[in-house]
C-alpha cells in the first residue's frame, strides 16, 4: 500500500501495489489532535493579513558569509539586488542552496514594500523555535532568524512553534494569504483550502512539476507589482471560486486533500 502525498505520474508502471491519494500525514495528525476537521469547510472572511512561510536555514549563513559580510541594512539590500543582477547576466554562479537563499531574500524584500505601502498585517511562520538547548539557553538559530527578518520588516508577528504545532497555529489564520516560494507547507495549506501564493522566479526552474505557471496561486517571474495584484485578486476569491481555481491546477501542483475516512483507513 502506498499512501501518496501528491500525484505520482509513474504509478501505472508499478505492479502489486495499491495507491491511495492521501495527502500530508502531518496535516491529518494536526486535524485529528486539534479536532479541526471542520476547518476544511470554514468560510473565508476579508482581511489584510499576510503570512510569510520562512525558509531561513543554515544556507543563509553561507550566503551571508559569501556576499553580505559586515554590511549595513541598506548596503545588504543593495548587494542582494546586485547579486541577482550578476546572476541573471551570468557574471556569477550560484549553487542550488545559494539560489534558494537569494530568492527568499528577494521575496522578503518584495513583501516588505507591499506590507509597508498597503498597510497589511504580517505574520511569519518561522523555521526555528525558541526551545532551550542542552545548556538551557534559547536556540541561537532562532535569534539569528529574527535578526534576519528585522532587516526587512519593521512590524510583524512570529508564529514560533515546533513542526506540528506551527501548522495547528496556521489553521487559525483562515482569512490570511500565505506567501512562499518553495515550501511544502504551502502545498499542505493549499490542500487544506487556504489561500497560498508561490512566488518563485529562480527555483521553479529546478523542479517545474512542483509549480503550475497557469495557476492563480503561482507567480513565476520577478514582478513585485504582479505579486501585489495577485494578493488582491486572491483575497477577493469566494469559497466557490477558490475551489474552482484550485481544481484547475495541474495534478502535480497540490498535495491531496485530507479526508477523515482515509485517515481511519490508514490507521
Amino acid at each position: 500500500y502506498y499512501f501518496l502525498w501528491d500525484h505520482y505520474k509513474h504509478k501505472n508502471k508499478i505492479k502489486n501495489c495499491k495507491f491511495i491519494n492521501f495527502g500530508s500525514l502531518k496535516s491529518y495528525v494536526v486535524l485529528e489532535r486539534q479536532k479541526k476537521w471542520n476547518y476544511l469547510r470554514k468560510k473565508f472572511k476579508k482581511n489584510k493579513n499576510l503570512v510569510l512561510i520562512s525558509l531561513y536555514g543554515g544556507h543563509n549563513s553561507d550566503f551571508e558569509n559569501r556576499f553580505l559580510k559586515n554590511l549595513s541594512k541598506n548596503q545588504m539590500i543593495d548587494k542582494i539586488n546586485s547579486v541577482y543582477k550578476d546572476f541573471m547576466s551570468k557574471k556569477i554562479i550560484l549553487n542550488f542552496r545559494e539560489n534558494l537563499t537569494l530568492e527568499f531574500f528577494l521575496n522578503c524584500l518584495a513583501l516588505s514594500k507591499i506590507v509597508k505601502n498597503n498597510n497589511f498585517k504580517l505574520t511569519i511562520i518561522n523555521r526555528y523555535t525558541n526551545l532551550m538547548n542542552n545548556e538551557g539557553e534559547k536556540s541561537y538559530n532562532s535569534k539569528k532568524e529574527k535578526i534576519f527578518f528585522n532587516n526587512f520588516f519593521e512590524k510583524y508577528k512570529i508564529l514560533g512553534s515546533d513542526h506540528h504545532r506551527r501548522l495547528a497555529k496556521a489553521l487559525k489564520l483562515k482569512n490570511s494569504i500565505f506567501i512562499t516560494n518553495v515550501s511544502s507547507m504551502g502545498k499542505e495549506l493549499l490542500a487544506l483550502n487556504y489561500k497560498v501564493i508561490f512566488y518563485s522566479f529562480l527555483n521553479y526552474k529546478y523542479n517545474p512539476d512542483y509549480f503550475d505557471k497557469n495557476s492563480i496561486f503561482c507567480l513565476l517571474k520577478r514582478d513585485d507589482q504582479l505579486l501585489l495584484n495577485k494578493i488582491k485578486k486572491i483575497s477577493n476569491l469566494s469559497e466557490i471560486k477558490f475551489k474552482k481555481e484550485k481544481y484547475k491546477s495541474k495534478k502535480t501542483f497540490s498535495s491531496f486533500n485530507p479526508d477523515k475516512k482515509k485517515f481511519k483507513y490508514f490507521l
